[in-house]
């Protein structure tokens, strides 16, 4: 039996929500299975970011999300860690700034990054891609989703038909992509908006409830309808739609901007209905989707079920956390130099 890891998680930005999703919430089944595992911070300062560094060494495995560090600090990195996985769900050679405008600077440090891990994990085929030219073991391992033992029939939900919304600051006015077929649905629908900020869409009722992790299973326990509007742009075409994956996991079929990741999760590959979910190109698709599924229940259920059982059999934490686990150790397709042996 292999000896439990001592791992050391890394990030600039704790409080993020990829770091939660893909670290935090990994960090109670790995700690189950014997492995220490210890977090912190990426500081700022020119002596305290390299001090950190030189703390690698006392650790088998230095688990790394998502920043992307200055290249004159590659070779501390480099010279400390006895094993380097690095973490991304973001395509990080863009800037999110305008959508995703390219960045000469971002490119420079991402290759660096890459080609200074052991190994790298990433959330999706199209993501992995960027990485491959500079690192030999890359990993996709898709966003981990808890799925719920028990969630509610569609039937058995709020009485109105209830469309719901979740998600960031950031994403809240990608709803504004959608307002005319929002507007459109005024006395056939509701929209729950699990938000950082109220909005109105003409004479939708609309049920403002801010952001919680309360407040958010609620919803997902309560609404008919998830919705997942995005603008097409390098940024987006990159983005894991993890509020997708959180309508699934709990019965609920969706309607998402035919971008990226939505085309593959609903497993079509243009605009249109899928097995597992509707991805729309225009306001027009919107209206056509969510009409459709509020007024015809059985195919909404139909959708639902599939959609569920999808992500349980390929998105489950449980099921994850051993491809998760064999490259923190390095018992993948890794340069035999790279695999951890625990120290005494």
């Amino acid at each position: 039996m292999e000896r439990p890891l001592r791992i050391l998680a890394v990030t600039r930005k704790p409080d993020a929500a990829s770091y939660e999703q893909r670290v935090q919430r990994c960090i109670p089944p790995l700690t189950r299975r014997g492995h220490e595992i210890t977090e912190t911070a990426i500081p700022r300062g020119l002596l305290a970011e390299p001090r950190l560094y030189r703390r690698f060494r006392n650790y088998d495995v230095v688990w790394w999300q998502r920043h992307l560090a200055m290249p004159h600090l590659l070779p501390i990195i480099r010279h400390a860690a006895r094993r380097l996985v690095f973490d991304y769900d973001d395509p990080l050679t863009f800037s999110a700034k305008g959508g995703g405008r390219p960045s000469w600077s971002r490119r420079v440090r991402f290759a660096g990054m890459m080609r200074t891990c052991d190994a790298v994990t990433t959330a999706s085929d199209y993501l992995a891609a960027s990485a491959r030219p500079y690192c030999s073991s890359v990993h996709v391992i898709p966003m981990p989703v808890d799925v719920p033992d028990d969630p509610p029939p569609l039937h058995q939900r709020s009485e109105k038909p209830t469309l719901l919304w979740l998600g960031s600051r950031a994403t809240q006015p990608y709803l504004d992509l959608i307002r005319p077929a929002l507007e459109s649905l005024a006395g056939h629908a509701l929209l729950r908006l699990v938000a950082h900020e109220p909005m109105a869409f003409g004479e939708l009722e609309v049920d403002f409830r801010p952001w919680s992790f309360e407040q958010q299973e609620t919803a997902l326990r309560e609404c008919h309808v998830g919705l997942c509007p995005m603008p097409d742009t390098p940024w987006t075409r990159g983005k894991c739609p993890y509020k997708v994956l959180q309508y699934m996991a709990f019965g609920m079929p969706w309607v998402g901007s035919a971008v990226g990741e939505n085309l593959n999760v609903a497993g079509v590959t243009q605009p249109g209905r899928g097995p597992r979910g509707w991805c729309a190109h225009d306001n027009t698709d919107w209206k056509q989707a969510v009409t459709e599924l509020i007024s015809d229940p059985e195919q909404a259920e139909t959708i639902g079920r599939d959609a569920r059982a999808y992500i349980a059999s390929r998105y489950r934490r449980d099921s994850l956390i051993d491809t998760l686990e064999d490259v923190l150790r390095g018992d993948t397709n890794t340069p035999a130099s790279n695999k951890v042996t625990p120290a005494s």
